[in-house]
């Protein structure tokens, strides 16, 4: 492969030696935290980051704004009426509407179809209480916005998703908005579920009482575009995104400052080189991600046309757990690309697993892939010890991340643009509607979840 004059070496060490990094994070976790869709913190962050793009040097930066209605949280309360009458530590999962209903408890344990279809039969009239977790040999875990849809279409009339960590400390995360318009949908912290479940256990008549008060508000969104120009006009696109929003009980550092501040740094450092790319680089700063995938959403539909010239998307969601910037690299498409970044990564001495299809889809690759454009995020490895991930909690902050982690993982997204960018035998293509539909049903993602996950997203933008 050949790379026009740019020094890859010199272009890592031009990540690594600033200190950009660690204030883009300050500025987008202290300063802007949760930056949900919709509230003076999104719209502060969406500025700051057109504003730093503007500075960095790149061209064409501006704001792509679409109607959204955005979530807005309010009043919840959970508690057992029976056997016993206590309060439950809950909040509303995003995108839940106003409810008020009493139902017996069953419990949901399951992580493949075959045993949900065991226990869809017992779920009706009753709340379902959903382990947020999937056992490790899982190629594709079922999530939570599939396990709630899944409950509420066998006829249960609430959904409980169950926190993995100790401490009260509740796990959110958003449903479908038809799914949260029929039935409520909530966190459960992990001991008030183990109470429950314990009466259960002793054979106790287990019933919930689920209220919650919340409402949805017009607003103007905006993704953040800005681009690097390369050398050789008529060059296929190459795309690199994260989504700025984060949840709004938290700062929303991992997920996903972490990945924006990646996306800065890059396009900081590539604007350097830009006498020395190939393809042009085009920088997009998603919104509404933790609504349901909806800023790429829009953004892929906006830009239908562009579809066919565009050689890859790069997503970054999730970096920075650890200083050893050991990431790993999901390419959902798979084919020939895997391979190829599998060697130059390696030749480069770069600590990167690249694979094919072990996370779920729904990422902001997500709109890219059901299209056949080759595409892949790049993550944590999240594991044991010091990778433990606080996503999707109030304790998503700052000082659980390693600036030279994120560092280090900036470093690397400049690499692979980099190369992506001037391989001038790049062997990647889009896929067919049909190619794309057998490669997902080997990943085992069914059609008809495909059909729903690109039809979800329309339900919250206006006019669509």
């Amino acid at each position: 492969m050949h790379v026009r004059r740019l020094n890859l070496r010199e272009l890592l060490g031009t990540v690594l030696l600033e200190a950009e990094v660690g204030e883009t994070l300050h500025v987008l976790c202290d300063t802007f935290p949760g930056r949900w869709p919709g509230t003076p913190g999104g719209d502060a962050a969406a500025a700051y980051l057109e504003r730093k793009l503007k500075e960095y040097g790149l061209d064409n930066v501006h704001a792509e704004r679409f109607p959204l209605w955005a979530w807005k949280r309010g009043a919840v309360r959970i508690e057992a009426i029976a056997p016993f009458a206590r309060p439950l530590c809950g909040l509303a999962l995003p995108n839940t509407g106003s409810h008020d209903v009493e139902a017996e408890v069953v419990f949901a344990d399951f992580s493949s179809l075959e045993e949900w279809r065991a226990i869809a039969p017992t779920v009706r009239g009753r709340i379902v209480f959903c382990q947020g977790s999937a056992r490790k040999e899982q190629r594709l875990p079922i999530g939570r916005a599939q396990k709630a849809r899944m409950a509420a279409d066998a006829g249960a009339v609430g959904f409980a998703w169950v926190s993995e960590r100790e401490g009260r400390v509740l796990l959110i995360g958003s449903v479908e908005r038809d799914v949260g318009d029929a039935v409520p949908c909530v966190a459960v912290a992990r001991e008030d579920a183990a109470a429950l479940r314990r009466a259960l256990d002793r054979g106790r008549r287990v019933a919930l009482r689920m209220k919650t008060e919340n409402e949805f508000r017009e607003v103007q969104a905006s993704n953040i575009v800005g681009e690097v120009p390369g050398g050789r006009s008529g060059e296929p696109l190459v795309i690199a995104g994260a989504h700025y929003d984060g949840h709004d009980i938290g700062d929303g550092a991992h997920d996903d400052a972490s990945g924006t501040a990646c996306m800065l740094e890059a396009a900081r450092a590539l604007s350097r080189y830009r006498d020395d790319l190939g393809s042009t680089l085009r920088f997009v700063l998603f919104t509404a991600e933790e609504m349901g995938v909806v800023g790429s959403r829009v953004y892929v539909d906006q830009h239908e046309a562009e579809l066919d010239s565009i050689r890859f998307m790069l997503n970054v969601d999730g970096v920075g757990l650890s200083p050893d910037g050991d990431e790993y690299f999901h390419l959902p498409l798979g084919g020939p690309v895997v391979d190829r970044l599998r060697e130059e990564l390696s030749a480069l001495q770069r600590p990167i697993v690249v694979e094919q299809g072990t996370m779920p889809l729904s990422w902001d690759h997500e709109g890219f892939a059901l299209q056949g454009v080759p595409c892949g995020s790049l993550t944590d490895p999240v594991g044991g010890g010091n990778r433990k991930s606080w996503a999707h909690t109030s304790a998503d902050s700052l000082d659980k991340l390693s600036v030279d982690g994120v560092r280090r993982a900036a470093g690397h997204v400049a690499l692979i643009l980099a190369l992506v960018a001037n391989d001038s035998a790049w062997p990647g293509t889009r896929l067919s509607s049909t190619r794309v539909t057998e490669t997902l049903a080997n990943l085992g993602i069914a059609e008809d979840i495909r059909r729903a996950r690109d039809s979800s997203w329309r339900k919250l933008v206006i006019g669509r």
